[in-house]
């Protein structure tokens, strides 16, 4: 954690919030690279990277230039808790401790704190808001209001349908790859998947134990993904996934995930 600078407190103090710019920041992709490995060099995460780079999937490709930082610094308040400045900024405790290398609650007035918001719906309530017609009478300014609300609202509810109402459970599972393209491969999943005649189909092997068969999840570093498949060695929290590319299944390696179980 940083501390704040006299000259600095002096020139910024627009409650509390040192700056209020983006500081962005540009990544090359390398080959190998995978959105799951920068988020955790960089100590970001997925979902960030795709909402700052306007990612639809996880792919990305060698020479890509992703934006890897949309931090804004807080100064604390007297009063303040990272409780109240993660509420701030639709974001968690747990960020905010892992982005300033926190191992407690514990932040005193005048710590700096690096915070990367959720822009997604300030956003678009301030894009309704800036169109608000200039009027002197009182029942269109109402209707504005009414109408900014109501886009708040359903932007909201948009979001928080998104990333919380549709998680059933997150388990932490260790992660391996595996391909269908070896000579006693029939490529046929458990579900009755065809992975070898449809490759660009994400799946993975599970334990049913553990994450139900026909379940659709997301897989940190892998993307959403169904769990189509059992195998002999996968038992408990470890799982197994589909990728055409024996090359690219090496190279995936053993990884520690969090999956996501969907529905």
């Amino acid at each position: 954690m940083k501390k704040a600078f006299t000259a600095i407190a002096a020139a910024f103090t627009l409650t509390g919030l040192v700056t209020s710019n983006t500081f962005a920041a540009e990544y090359n992709v390398k080959k190998g690279d995978s959105l799951w490995s920068i988020s955790k060099e960089k100590q970001l995460t997925v979902d960030h990277l795709m909402q700052w780079n306007h990612l639809k999937t996880d792919l990305i490709y060698p020479n890509q230039k992703l934006t890897i930082s949309n931090k804004k610094t807080y100064e604390v308040k007297n009063g303040d808790t990272i409780w109240d400045i993660a509420k701030k900024y639709h974001v968690t405790t747990d960020q905010i401790k892992k982005w300033n290398k926190l191992s407690a609650d514990l932040i005193h007035p005048n710590d700096i704190l690096v915070v990367y918001p959720e822009e997604d719906v300030k956003n678009d309530v301030k894009a309704v808001a800036s169109k608000k017609p200039k009027s002197s009478s009182a029942k269109n300014t109402n209707q504005t209001i009414k109408s900014v609300k109501t886009v708040k609202k359903s932007v909201k509810k948009k979001a928080v349908k998104k990333t919380i109402n549709k998680v059933k459970k997150e388990i932490k599972m260790k992660a391996t790859a595996y391909t269908a393209n070896c000579a006693k491969c029939s490529g046929i999943t458990a579900t009755g998947i065809n992975i070898k005649k449809h490759p660009e189909k994400k799946v993975i092997s599970v334990d049913p134990n553990i994450i139900p068969l026909g379940s659709k999840v997301y897989v940190e570093g892998y993307g959403y993904a169904v769990a189509a498949d059992t195998g002999g060695a996968i038992k408990g929290h470890k799982i197994d996934i589909f990728i055409p590319s024996l090359s690219k299944a090496k190279q995936w390696g053993v990884r520690n995930v969090k999956v996501k179980i969907i529905d």
